[in-house]
């Protein structure tokens, strides 16, 4: 199952404040999250 992510306006603004490093790690670990949330256990 894949899920759709949607940022709040706060966040984006987070993110820019962001290192463009610390900012590209985030949303690649977003996106991973987003497609394989069926592979996590809790």
């Amino acid at each position: 199952m894949s899920y759709t992510v949607e940022f709040e306006p706060e966040a984006i603004n987070d993110l820019t404040d962001l290192g463009e490093t610390i900012r590209e790690r985030i949303l690649t670990k977003i996106n991973w999250l987003s497609g394989n949330s069926d592979q996590i256990k809790p």
